[in-house]
C-alpha cells in the first residue's frame, strides 16, 4: 500500500499488508545511488501488489528505472487495468504489480510523482533472510466473547429410514390358510 505524496523525502509512505498482518512500514536501508538517503527495501525474488491507500491527487505514484519512464527489461511489472491510468492517486482502483528478479536489476528501480521530476527515490534491494521477516508477526487478537448457544427452533427430525433392506418375509406353513385361500385339489 502506498500513501501521502509530498514534496519531503521519501516522498510517499509504503506499507506492507496481506490478509494474514495488520498493515506495517516497509523496511528501509542506505539507497543504491544516494549514500544519504535511506530507500524502501525490496526483496529480491519476491512480488509486490502495489495500491493506493490516499495518494495525494497531485502526487500521482508510479515506478520505472528514471522519472517518465516504465520499470526495466529485468523488472516484470503489470498494471491490473489497461483503462486506467498507469499511475496510483487517491484510492483509486489501478494497482501495480512487480515481480523483482533474484538479482539486482542492473538498471535499478526507482518509485516516483508523475507530475514532478524531483520527486525520484530508488529502491534498495536486499536477500529474503528468515532472521528479518518482510512482515511483522500480527498483532495478538483480542479475546473472542464467549459463544452463546442457540436453542433448537424446532423438534429435531427423525432419524432417516435405514438404507439396509428390510428382510424377505418368513414362509408360512403349508397346512395354515386364510380364510380367502382354497386348498390345493
Amino acid at each position: 500500500e502506498v500513501s501521502g505524496g509530498s514534496f519531503t523525502p521519501p516522498y510517499y509512505q509504503f506499507h506492507v499488508s496481506s490478509a494474514a498482518y495488520e498493515p506495517a512500514a516497509f523496511s528501509f536501508a542506505q539507497c543504491p545511488d544516494e549514500p544519504s538517503f535511506e530507500c524502501p527495501v525490496l526483496y529480491l525474488g519476491a512480488t509486490y501488489v502495489f495500491t493506493s491507500r490516499g495518494i495525494a491527487a497531485n502526487h500521482p505514484f508510479t515506478l520505472g528505472f528514471s522519472w517518465g519512464t516504465l520499470p526495466g527489461p529485468s523488472v516484470r511489472y503489470e498494471f491490473a487495468s489497461d483503462a486506467l491510468p498507469m499511475q496510483l492517486v487517491g484510492t483509486s482502483a489501478q494497482a501495480l504489480t512487480v515481480a523483482v528478479p533474484a538479482v539486482t536489476p542492473a538498471e535499478g528501480l526507482k518509485y516516483y510523482c508523475v507530475a514532478h521530476p524531483s520527486m525520484v527515490r530508488s529502491f534498495a534491494f536486499a536477500h529474503y533472510s528468515p532472521l528479518q521477516p518482510p512482515l511483522p508477526a500480527s498483532p495478538p487478537s483480542p479475546p473472542r466473547p464467549p459463544a452463546v448457544p442457540m436453542a433448537p427452533m424446532a423438534p429435531p427430525l427423525p432419524p432417516p429410514p435405514s438404507l439396509q433392506p428390510s428382510p424377505p418375509p418368513s414362509p408360512r406353513s403349508p397346512d395354515v390358510l386364510s380364510e380367502h385361500e382354497c386348498a390345493p385339489s
